[in-house]
Formats: C-alpha cells, structure tokens, sequence
C-alpha cells in the first residue's frame, strides 16, 4: 500500500469499502491529487473526491453521456466524513498515454482518434440545457476551480474571465462537450475501443475551445493537425472554423504552459 497518501483519505476510502487490499495514487497524479485507485478481493476501482456540486454535475453528465452513446465509466457518488467522492470499476485497458508510451504505431493512434471524433459529433448533437439543472456546468468554471488547485487563487481570478472570452461567440457553436479531450483521458482496451475520464471536463463550452484543447494534444504527438481537421469536417454536421480551433490550440498550449511553469516555481 503506497505510503504517500494522506490518512485522511485513507480513513474515508475504508469508510467507503472495509476489506481493501490496496490503495495506490496514480504514477502521474492531476491538479488536485484527490484520485486513488483501490482493491479489494472482488473488485478493482476508481475513487475521486471533490465538491458536492462538482460530484453531482459529473454524475449528471456521465449519465447524459451514457444516454447518448458516449463511452464513460459507470460512475456511482456518495458522501463520507463530510467529503463527496465519485467512484467507478477499473476499466480494461490502459490510458491512449500509455499506449503511445509502450510503442502503439501511428496509423493505430490515427484510428484512436477517428473514434474520438465519432464520439465527438454525438456530442455536437447535445444542447447545454441538459446541463441546465447543475453548478460549475460552465468551462470557465471549471478551468478556475482546477487553476485554484494547482496554481493558487489569483490565478484562477485572472484565467478565468479569459477562459471565459474565449468561450464567447455563436450560439449554435455552444453545446455539452468534453474540454480536455487528451492521451491521459482515454482508456484504451484490447479492441481499440474507447472510454473518456475526467467527468469533471463534460461542461457547456464553444465547440472551438474543445476541439482546439483536442488539437493541442494532436499536434504534440507530432501528426498533422489537418488531417484532423479534414476528419472533422467529415464527421460533423457543420465545417469547423479551422483558424479559430488553431487559435484555441495555440492559446490553450501556451496558457497551460504558463501555468505549469508557475506550479514548479512553487515546489521549488
């Protein structure tokens, strides 16, 4: 059992489920190192803690995803020691991260995200009143609550309304979206089927500002961000904006490289 978590969770996580084996936190943990991976006889499964409006927004939006025909892990929420937390079983697989880490071929990667675009015009098809109901249902409320994290909370005063500017524009380009659409947050199994995490990325934003956080990855595994492009337009109902998902792609590089750059100035 790793020795690196904090008891605190620990307790809760045995509140949760009493005969566990293991607690491990991941090998790269995110912005908010509040996620665990548990064992017991019988089962091996995800527990993630975070705020009460944040947990029912993602329980809300993975059961919409799900209705759609959206790949998401089963989640289940609950409430220990005054803490949320979402849980759900370990998929079969390994992240698309791992996969390219461990030597998967391009024309396989390639394939990868012709499913993620398959999957990314349901959710074009999606209105942002289904997400009416909850909190935090907003990109720019999202991006703030994980600067705050990870960065502090001047920062996340001053990405937010940027987040936000950036999200203005035409309604119809507004829908239900995954934001953070990366190697990291697709599971990948022996099929090459597909699973999307992070729930807590499912949030009303521009169909540029997702796509462009998607290209953004693209182009960092050195592929062609016009072959995307051209899958795009094939599988949308509407063109994209080529120049303004370029933009987004760039912006969003950059600000997440300041950003980066400003957490490892910290543990210095």
């Amino acid at each position: 059992m790793a020795d690196n978590i904090q008891d605190y969770y620990k307790r809760c996580i045995y509140r949760i489920h009493s005969n566990i084996i293991d607690i491990r936190a991941p090998v790269i943990a995110g912005t908010q190192n509040t996620v665990f991976f548990v064992e017991t006889p019988w089962e091996k499964f995800v527990v993630k803690f975070n705020d009460e409006e944040l947990i029912r927004k993602n329980l809300g939006a993975a059961r919409l995803f799900a209705r759609n025909d959206i790949p998401v892990p089963d989640l289940h929420i609950g409430s220990v020691r005054d803490r949320w937390y979402e849980t759900y079983p370990i998929l079969n697989g390994d992240t698309l991260y791992e996969k390219i880490g461990n030597g998967m071929p391009e024309h396989r990667i390639k394939r990868i995200y012709n499913h993620v675009i398959n999957n990314f015009a349901k959710m074009d098809e999606i209105s942002p009143r289904a997400l009416a109901p909850y909190e935090c249902k907003y990109v720019h409320q999202m991006a703030a609550h994980h600067i705050k994290n990870s960065n502090g909370k001047l920062l996340a005063a001053v990405f937010k309304p940027m987040v936000w500017a950036l999200n203005a524009g035409r309604e119809r380009n507004m829908g239900v979206f995954h934001s953070d659409i990366t190697p990291k947050h697709i599971v990948v199994d022996d099929r090459d089927n597909i699973t999307f995490l992070d729930m807590d990325s499912i949030v009303i934003c521009n169909r540029n500002f997702a796509l462009g956080a998607m290209a953004t990855k693209y182009q960092s595994l050195g592929l062609d961000i016009t072959e995307l492009f051209d899958l795009c337009d094939k599988k949308l109902s509407t063109p994209i904006n080529r120049g303004r998902v370029a933009a987004m792609a760039n912006i969003n590089n950059f600000g997440k490289y300041l950003l980066w750059r400003q957490s490892q100035s910290k543990k210095r």
